[in-house]
């Protein structure tokens, strides 16, 4: 599930930067072509210069390709952190996004190609440390009603 998401972003970044080369490289070539400065300026005109263009979107390929090659890489990092997921020392299930906890076999066939990391269930925590579950249990209950009484309010607030 996760992973789905950091794929489309990187897909998305990727789509951003060839977008963003392509943009460049077209004010280089509309500049040449047409004296951009000319005409909006008032400048002295100049003639079309390819070597120039050529050298220039050359120039701006390269850039790109490193700054590409470059995000390629930190978004892969980035793609592995997010396959991490927390298994229960105790008992050995799984945390889900959807916040509770599968069985590891059930949850190893979503997630075939994640890392497991240790964490503990609630089910655990309520057996092996029955304090801090309470208190974790008073921390979610507190969230909830707070929650609760924004949404409230919101609501309130919307009829007026």
């Amino acid at each position: 599930m996760k992973t789905k998401n950091v794929y489309t972003v990187t897909r998305k970044v990727f789509f951003f930067e060839c977008l963003t080369i392509l943009l460049l490289m077209s004010g280089i070539w509309a500049d040449e072509l047409f004296d951009i400065p000319f005409l909006l300026f008032g400048a002295q005109p100049t003639p079309v210069n390819w070597q120039e263009a050529i050298f220039e979107s050359v120039l701006i390929l390269g850039v790109g390709a490193l700054a590409i090659a470059h995000n390629r890489r930190s978004l892969l990092k980035l793609n592995k952190i997010a396959e991490v997921i927390p298994v229960c020392a105790s008992c050995h299930k799984t945390y889900d996004t959807e916040e509770f906890w599968n069985i590891l076999q059930e949850g190893a066939n979503q997630y075939c190609k994640s890392q497991f990391v240790d964490g503990i269930c609630l089910d655990c925590l309520k057996k092996y440390s029955p304090e801090v579950y309470a208190q974790h249990m008073e921390e979610m209950a507190q969230h909830k009603k707070n929650e609760s009484d924004i949404e409230n309010a919101e609501l309130k607030n919307s009829q007026l």
